[in-house]
């Protein structure tokens, strides 16, 4: 799982803005995990 969450983190840092609005919902879910 670690892994899949630094390939997204790294392709999310790339992202547009306007596609990091659309991703937000799936990064806060990752954030809880994270901090859980």
């Amino acid at each position: 799982m670690d892994q899949s969450v630094s390939v997204f983190v790294d392709c999310y840092i790339c992202m547009p803005a306007s596609i990091k609005e659309s991703c937000f919902p799936f990064q806060f879910e990752t954030n809880i995990i994270l901090s859980s």
